[in-house]
């Protein structure tokens, strides 16, 4: 079994190292995320419930 070096750091960081952008409607969203890779930011105006 091969694993990605990357997933078994203990010391990276859950957030980008630099800030490059602003939301548009930053006052309207609820919920906001990260994709996995961290380069995306998702926002939303209703929380999903899983």
């Amino acid at each position: 079994v091969e694993m990605n070096i990357e997933l078994l750091s203990t010391f990276q960081q859950n957030y980008p190292e630099e800030f490059d952008g602003t939301l548009d409607c930053a006052s309207m969203a609820v919920c906001c995320a990260f994709n996995k890779i961290g380069i995306y930011l998702f926002q939303t105006q209703k929380q999903k419930k899983f």
